[in-house]
């Protein structure tokens, strides 16, 4: 399967899980938080599972990069994703929320090539083109135009 097809299929898996938010925070008294928490321990649960089904739970045994890989997510993904479950819960339309989070995408684009010049052992791949900029571009623009302007 492609990254493209992953990419898709990953955009569907994440529909549902920006309008429960609002769904639980409105009929259950559910804040967003509480989802987020829900949503995490599904997501680990399930992740683990998938790992023992292919055979790869040693992975998860703790060494010292994947120690701050945890790290990174305790303190930077608590972070990013209480903001997102609270601005997915307040905007307007859930979509907007996600529209404006995921123009990370671009900082994402221009920072790969150039760790990629920085640091080739560890970044081999750095693809740019300008059509490439372009189209990120492109679709961030139409993406937050719609959810800011409506």
């Amino acid at each position: 399967m492609t990254w493209f097809m992953r990419a898709l299929i990953a955009m569907t898996c994440f529909v549902p899980m920006f309008v429960t938010i609002r769904i639980m925070s409105k009929f259950y008294a559910t804040k967003p938080e509480v989802s987020l928490a829900l949503w995490g321990i599904g997501v680990a649960l399930g992740v683990t599972g998938w790992l023992i089904f292919v055979g790869r739970s040693v992975e998860l045994a703790p060494t010292p990069p994947r120690l701050v890989v945890l790290a990174m997510g305790v303190v930077i993904g608590t972070l990013g994703n209480v903001m997102l479950f609270q601005s997915v819960n307040m905007a307007p339309n859930p979509g907007m929320a996600a529209a404006v989070v995921n123009t990370n995408a671009v900082a994402t684009f221009l920072v790969m090539p150039l760790l990629a010049l920085l640091l080739p052992k560890v970044f081999e791949r750095g693809s740019f083109s300008w059509t490439q900029l372009f189209y990120v571009l492109l679709v961030t623009a139409g993406t937050v135009g719609l959810a800011l302007k409506g």
